[in-house]
């Protein structure tokens, strides 16, 4: 027979199991994103598909950056500059701590790419 202390230890052993596998990363990054890479200075890494970049700042517990990334862009973290570059594109140029550490995940988006445009015609004059 299981006592209620016994009961309330492994209550409290899963509980910092399951909280400490959530805590290298902010909430809002889906457990589905894997960690890439990491730095204080600079980090990069080349999209082996077509998915979601999420650039975390990891000493504030913050998202700094998400968005779609296509196979092959290489996405780069450059804190000295204060830039997010994407294919090489400024994504952002937000102000990026000195000394923090920043961390790159990837989530790959299953399926082609949905773009939408909408058309306008205009009468002819």
């Amino acid at each position: 027979m299981c006592t209620f202390r016994q009961y309330a230890a492994g209550v409290a052993v899963g509980l910092m199991v399951f909280l400490s596998g959530c805590a290298d990363r902010p909430m809002s990054v889906p457990a589905s994103a894997t960690l890439m890479t990491e730095g204080s200075t600079r980090a990069s890494f080349r999209a082996t598909d077509h998915g979601r970049v999420y650039v975390t700042d990891e000493t504030d517990k913050k998202i700094v950056y998400q968005g779609e990334v296509d196979k092959g862009e290489m996405v780069e973290v450059n804190a000295k500059d204060d830039r997010i570059l994407i294919g090489g594109r400024t994504v952002t140029e937000r102000a990026l701590a000195d000394g923090h550490q920043y961390r790159v995940f990837f989530e790959p988006l299953s399926g082609e790419r949905t773009v939408r445009y909408r058309v306008v015609e205009e009468p002819a004059r």
